[in-house]
């Protein structure tokens, strides 16, 4: 068998709200979010869309010209976003080992 490599990386710069949005469907281990948003960026996984109370408590929260990197994901729509108020752009990108540059757009 041919060796193929798996580590195909996709970036993306979105606009977000105050609503959940899911991050574009991208086979991955790992998504880096920048938050290019002028307020925090809170990060939910799918899991916890489906609870009945959803709170500040409940995400991750990606402040202002940040990044953090999320693992343990075969997915990044597995991941949802929203601003605590107001919008922005993220940028994010979805990869499988670590240590890539993330372009910012």
């Amino acid at each position: 068998m041919a060796w193929q490599n798996l580590n195909i990386c996709n970036s993306f710069t979105e606009t977000y709200s105050t609503n959940f949005k899911k991050l574009s469907a991208a086979q991955c281990c790992e998504v880096d979010i920048y938050n290019l948003g002028s307020s925090p960026l809170l990060v939910y996984d799918n899991d916890t869309l489906t609870q009945a109370s959803i709170s500040a408590f409940s995400s991750f929260t990606v402040p202002p010209s940040t990044n953090y990197t999320f693992r343990g994901i075969t997915n990044s729509e597995q991941v949802s976003a929203r601003f605590s108020s107001g919008g922005g752009l993220v940028c994010y990108r979805t990869q499988y080992f670590s240590n890539n540059p993330l372009n910012i757009y």
